[in-house]
C-alpha cells in the first residue's frame, strides 16, 4: 500500500468517525493491524 492509499484510508476513518478517535484508539487499531499481518510484515 502506498502513502496515497494510507492517507485515503486515514481520511475515510476520520470522516466516518470524526473526533471520536483519540490517540489511544489509533494505537489500538495500529496494534490490531500489525497482529493481523503476522510476524513477517511491519
Amino acid at each position: 500500500m502506498d502513502m496515497n492509499e494510507i492517507h485515503d484510508y486515514a481520511r475515510r476513518l476520520l470522516d466516518a468517525h470524526g473526533d471520536k478517535y483519540q490517540a489511544r484508539d489509533w494505537r489500538r487499531i495500529q496494534a490490531a493491524i500489525k497482529e493481523m499481518r503476522g510476524p513477517h510484515e511491519s
